[in-house]
């Protein structure tokens, strides 16, 4: 900011107000060029709690607050003629808060947690086709298996491969395993 112009004789009171710029960094130093005989000076910060102000050659910054209760850190420095007046302000804000790494871990464990939901649901989806849990597909295979067997013994008896008696063992047999495999109902 500068400013331009001609200034009145007298006495002028000059006020600025402006954002200090920050950068996730606690601390920030600024050089401010003040207008031509400058009799006092008064500086001040709104902040929060663990904030400091500190104003080259100023004494410390008092704590304040303004008529809505926030906090204001306070300094300010009266300057004669016969010493040289100041011809810039040089002062450090100390104690900004910062983003920590909260942020960071809270949305790596959102999407982390995010990507096991959607590979959950895609598992279940997958499964969802198949409506039958595993002992049940395994009791269908064997179902299958133990049918072609019976419809192999039978082309076998046919073509004469096999002889009655062995054909009745094996039937037997087989008509046993199917009938394990059946659920019991009451």
């Amino acid at each position: 900011m500068r400013l331009v112009g001609a200034v009145p004789p007298g006495q002028h009171q000059v006020t600025y107000t402006f954002h200090v710029p920050r950068h996730n960094t606690a601390n920030a130093s600024f050089e401010f060029e003040l207008p031509p005989n400058v009799m006092q000076a008064k500086v001040g910060l709104a902040s929060s709690r663990g904030a400091e102000l500190t104003v080259e050659d100023f004494p410390d910054a008092q704590p304040n607050s303004t008529q809505n209760g926030q906090r204001l850190l306070l300094t300010s420095k009266s300057f004669d003629r016969a010493n040289q007046l100041p011809t810039d302000l040089r002062f450090q804000v100390l104690g900004l808060p910062t983003v920590g790494i909260g942020r960071v871990v809270a949305a790596v464990v959102a999407i982390l947690l995010a990507v096991l939901g959607l590979l959950f649901a895609l598992a279940k989806s997958k499964n969802k086709g198949q409506s039958k849990n595993e002992p049940e597909l395994l009791q269908d295979r064997a179902r299958d298996r133990l049918l072609s067997e019976l419809a192999e013994l039978e082309g076998a008896k046919l073509t004469g491969q096999i002889g009655p008696k062995t054909y009745q063992e094996t039937r037997s047999t087989i008509m046993a395993a199917l009938i394990r495999l059946e659920p019991m109902t009451e």
